[in-house]
């Protein structure tokens, strides 16, 4: 996938992408530089964006052979893009994982261009290599090559993610803009689970860019620029940046700046419109930019340390038993894991004659079932706890009682609505001694499910789950569950309840499903606004905030989706 900008002046850009992105997500910035002059040209690789179909699936690298694969496409790119074009008007911008192809191409071709934007590449830090290396060989004696793996996909980005002052998802590492966040994890084209197989890659060419680099002769006179965010985890908010300086211009790079966008983290690049990165570019490759940021010092035993003074952790060697227990730990606290990690990487961040990565690897191949099944239990309790709260929330919303009761009808654990529906039922006879005896005898027959009459109406529905087999063995242990009838639904309040039901389901306050009900209703806007008795700006101001969340453009898609939803199920609740 190529595709290019035309600007009005001479100089010709390229614009790569990172790890969890495709060019796509490069537009707004490559428009930027495209509105300063540049005709900039993007490009997808291999396993990212479009550049994938049969035979190369997204997310995913041939072990062995795809990190050379990607190099070879950046290649192309290049020389598509500057066929033609004189050296002195070429203009790289490499973000992350193309910064390193970039750094690697260097070595068999050092003349790509006068001026190279590398942005927040993975640093040359010995310890990470390595810690990398023999993870992944680790994990593929586990996981099979061409499967995702979503532990890896955690386990990189909490590294990264420990680095910040405030914790967050997964995506925290990229940015904190939530919005941003949320459209990586909607494009079905970026923010991928890759397999284990683009790992092993990534981290293979992650090495070699870096121990390539210092053969390399890079062309006189090429400009290069080390760009990073001012909370970036990927350079350790810029202490990763001096190792990285001191290599580039052993590799012969006429001169290396370096600058800092404020605010920005890993994927600053992505967020044009708030930090305008594309005029720092263009003023740097005009030579109009300032002086060079100021470098911090910095090493990855400093940074370890620092890491795991916020997570509670020492800093000291540790043994095979220790990881063992974290990782089981890690099940109910996460943070664990990032203990594991960075005492790991501080243990081989002195001179390279200490740490060794032989020790390192039979250990991390000893580890490496533990910590795999330990990372499934955390996420089963994550999930089950996540469902249990929908599912609770949805009970107690729409007034479903539910108990969980043992063969005797004890009851170890009730909701409030099966309280409510139990009293209206039962009043204060208890439940064992209230329930009629036919349904009774259903259930003591060893029946699944049974249903329960009342006055010749169905009251109540008895059945037992799978998940309570093992507990129904037990002396009084729970065997079944008992969903009662509250009697009223809908019927309290129906007006009420349907709104309940709208914004709990699309995620809208009171007051904005109040509005996409009403329109859905077919009232004109300014019957809503005088219905509701607020302005018609105010009006427009919810609508906005609902198109957003909905992810509508106009009153005539809001509406087509609350007809075709959830609006229709509230609509067929009984009244």
């Amino acid at each position: 996938m190529h595709r290019a900008l035309p600007g009005a002046g001479d100089g010709v850009a390229f614009v790569g992408h990172s790890q969890p992105t495709h060019s796509g997500n490069m537009l707004p910035f490559a428009q930027g530089l495209t509105n300063r002059g540049w005709t900039t040209h993007l490009g997808d690789f291999r396993g990212h964006g479009r550049s994938t179909g049969r035979g190369c699936a997204l997310g995913h690298l041939e072990p062995g052979s795809g990190w050379e694969g990607m190099r070879d496409d950046l290649a192309a790119h290049l020389d598509a893009t500057f066929d033609g074009v004189p050296w002195d008007k070429r203009l790289i911008v490499a973000p992350n994982i193309s910064a390193l192809l970039t750094l690697d191409l260097l070595h068999l071709r050092p003349d790509l261009a006068r001026r190279i934007v590398l942005i927040s590449p993975p640093p040359n830090q010995r310890a990470i290599h390595v810690l990398a290396r023999s993870y992944v060989k680790a994990r593929m004696m586990l996981h099979a090559p061409d499967r995702p793996d979503e532990k890896t996909l955690h386990t990189v980005y909490s590294f990264l993610g420990a680095q910040l002052k405030t914790r967050g998802g997964l995506t925290a590492a990229v940015t904190g803009d939530p919005k941003v966040a949320e459209a990586l994890a909607a494009d079905h084209l970026a923010w991928p689970v890759p397999t284990l197989g683009y790992w092993h890659e990534i981290f293979r060419g992650y090495e070699a860019a870096w121990t390539r680099l210092r053969q390399a002769r890079i062309a006189p006179g090429t400009e290069i620029l080390l760009l990073s965010g001012g909370n970036d985890p990927m350079v350790s908010n810029g202490r990763f940046i001096a190792p990285m300086l001191a290599e580039l211009r052993a590799a012969g790079a006429s001169s290396v700046s370096v600058d800092r966008v404020e605010g920005g983290r890993s994927g600053f690049f992505l967020e044009e419109a708030r930090l305008n990165v594309a005029a720092r570019v263009d003023a740097w490759a005009r030579g109009e930019a300032g002086d060079s940021a100021p470098v911090d010092e910095g090493d990855m035993a400093s940074v370890a340390s620092d890491v795991l003074m916020t997570v509670g952790g020492r800093d000291g060697p540790i043994e095979a038993d220790e990881l063992v227990e974290l990782c089981y730990t890690a099940i109910d606290d996460e943070s664990r894991w990032v203990e594991m990690l960075y005492r790991l990487v501080h243990g081989l961040s002195g001179p390279e004659d200490e740490g060794n990565p032989d020790q390192l690897e039979k250990l991390l191949t000893a580890l490496m079932p533990h910590w795999d099944r330990s990372y499934r239990l955390n996420r089963q309790i994550m999930q089950t706890a996540a469902i249990g709260s929908v599912m609770q929330n949805v009970l107690e919303r729409f007034d479903l009682g539910l108990a969980v009761v043992d063969d005797a009808f004890e009851i170890s654990y009730r909701n409030d609505s099966f309280a409510r529906a139990a009293t209206r039922l039962f009043g204060d006879v208890p439940l064992r001694d209230a329930l009629p005896r036919a349904f009774r005898d259903q259930t003591r027959e060893g029946r699944r499910e049974a249903v329960l009459m009342i006055d010749g109406r169905p009251a109540g529905f008895y059945f037992r789950p799978r998940a309570l087999r093992q507990t129904a063995l037990q002396r009084g242990g729970a065997s079944g569950v008992l969903a009662l009838s509250s009697g009223q639904g809908l019927q309290a309040d129906t007006r009420a309840e349907r709104l309940d039901l709208v914004a709990f389901a699309l995620g809208l306050t009171q007051k904005e499903a109040e509005v996409a009900t009403l329109l859905a209703d077919g009232l004109p806007t300014s019957d809503v606004a005088e219905a509701l008795g607020i302005s018609i700006n105010t009006l427009r101001t919810h609508l906005k905030r609902i198109f957003e969340k909905l992810d509508v453009t106009s009153q005539v898609e809001l509406v087509s989706l609350m007809r075709s939803s959830v609006l229709d199920w509230a609509r067929a609740q009984p009244e």
